[in-house]
């Protein structure tokens, strides 16, 4: 019987440890973007003030500095951020994929290990219905492990036709 309790908290132990690790993937992602837009957000503020401080040094409208200039600067800065932000989710979302497929394949073991322990105990006359519920699962889980490569397949076709070019101001 003391097996149970023992199996019970290395289980909550084991699941401690996986939101921790998430949680700590979360949080560094977290911070990078948070760097990434007080970097971008700095940026632009020196830009727009040295642009304005360039304004007021002027004697004329002819030493007036081109506007576009600064367009020009904002719109690669954008364009900049845009693409940090799509890593960084990209990133994440890789990450996140590889736990989750972990946690996958961790419970897909568990389950298969059960469904062979039912299998091999099941009462008399009974034996039928389990291994056709067994081939049931087992043609379950081959479906969704398709639809899953099917569904990566189509994310990296996405991510791989949204890729960001900076824009160049005409």
């Amino acid at each position: 019987m003391a097996y149970i309790p023992e199996q019970f908290i290395a289980t909550n132990k084991a699941s401690v440890q996986k939101l921790e690790g998430l949680t700590n993937q979360g949080y560094d992602k977290f911070e990078q973007l948070v760097k990434l837009n007080l970097t971008t957000s700095k940026s632009v503020w020196v830009d727009t003030f040295r642009h304005t401080q360039a304004v007021f040094g002027t004697k004329g409208k002819q030493e007036l500095p081109a506007f576009s200039d600064l367009l020009e600067s904002l719109v690669e800065k954008s364009a900049s951020y845009a693409q940090h932000l799509f890593a960084l989710a990209s990133d994440s979302n890789a990450e996140l994929n590889k736990s989750f497929d972990a946690l996958l394949v961790e419970a897909k073991t568990t389950f298969n290990a059960v469904l062979a322990n039912l299998e091999k105990n099941a009462p008399g006359g009974a034996e039928n219905a389990v291994v056709a519920f067994a081939n049931a699962v087992k043609a379950s889980q081959d479906l969704i492990e398709s639809a899953q490569n099917s569904a990566k397949k189509a994310v990296k076709l996405a991510q791989s036709n949204s890729t960001t070019r900076p824009v160049k101001p005409r």
